[in-house]
């Protein structure tokens, strides 16, 4: 089961994502412990006209399989997104569907994900900046790691190459931002190279995308940004851990930032946790866990409400006890 948990900043809410397909909203501090839906609805998967393998084959169903979620800092808004390549962007306060992010599959652009989407990360800086809270990124099977803002259909850094190109996320722990610096971090479901690589955050990418693009909503079409040329400090990765050669190969799945010193690192095969310190590449290691997938979640408590996020069959569940 792949458990993802995340508070959401309103009235008491925290938001639970596991392998069901399910997603819920509970309600966690009452007295009473009793828990009443609110709410219910299925993700149908979206098919368009060229469809990938993923939106026909896996699963067989005409549901959609949630593999990820995140929360915007503003507590305002929350994602979903899984094999049909959309990312959902849904209202908290009226538990309103406000639109879909996906790709446009034009040849020679690269402005959405081609394939299954296993992370989602609002960008932190929007717990105090209106201008990152509709920020967020996403990874997965088609090896890019994209920017986006939730009120636009396609991504922002939309020229074809022009991404983070890489990293094969697996995950739902695998990516992640660190605020201070603007970085990111990723982990590959690799068993050879690099098992952690950190990126600059394209701040370039975004003001670009703002001061040219055309400010339609996500329900139309988006005329984004003009392309300019990106410097190779956002092509390439700042830095990248490689696998020991005197350890067993292992296959990452969580990639986090512990503060502003350290990463954390989690993989298969040898059930791995690695903390390695920013500024001098140190490990410690510890191997051999019990669980072969391991999951890294943050929760910050302070509300009542849970959505819950289950992979199987798409059903999304809100549930409260007042």
């Amino acid at each position: 089961m792949d458990l993802n948990l995340c508070t959401l900043y309103v009235s008491l809410w925290m938001r639970l994502c596991d392998a069901s397909g399910f997603v819920r909203i509970w309600q966690y501090t009452s007295k009473s412990g009793k828990k009443n839906l609110l709410c219910e609805w299925q993700e149908t998967r979206w098919r368009p006209e060229i469809c990938p393998e993923d939106h026909i084959t896996e699963g067989g169903s005409e549901f959609n399989q949630i593999l990820a979620s995140s929360c915007s800092l503003d507590g305002q808004r929350f994602i979903t997104a899984g094999t049909d390549t959309n990312i959902r962007v849904y209202e908290i306060s009226s538990r309103n569907l406000l639109g879909n992010c996906r790709s446009s599959y034009l040849h020679g652009r690269m402005d959405g994900h081609v394939r299954r989407i296993t992370a989602l990360k609002y960008h932190p800086r929007g717990v105090a900046s209106p201008f990152y809270a509709h920020l967020f990124i996403s990874g997965g099977w088609d090896d890019s790691i994209q920017i986006w803002d939730d009120r636009y259909e396609h991504s922002i850094w939309y020229c074809y190459k022009q991404q983070y190109f890489g990293p094969h996320v697996c995950g739902s722990d695998a990516l992640d931002i660190e605020p201070e610096a603007n970085h990111i971090i990723t982990s590959s479901w690799r068993r050879e190279d690099s098992i952690l690589q950190v990126w600059l955050f394209n701040e370039d990418a975004v003001t670009n995308f703002f001061e040219t693009g055309t400010k339609e909503p996500i329900r139309g079409s988006l005329s984004p940004a003009i392309c300019q040329k990106n410097s190779d400090q956002h092509l390439m990765p700042l830095a990248e851990i490689v696998q020991s050669q005197f350890e067993l190969p292992t296959s990452g799945y969580v990639a986090r930032w512990l503060g502003t010193k350290f990463m954390l690192y989690g993989g298969s095969d040898e059930n791995i946790l690695k903390i390695i310190d920013k500024s001098t590449l140190n490990v410690s290691c510890l191997s051999s866990l019990c669980s072969s997938d391991l999951i890294i979640t943050q929760a910050f408590i302070h509300f009542s409400y849970e959505i819950d996020v289950t992979r199987e069959g798409g059903v999304l569940t809100i549930w409260s006890d007042t």
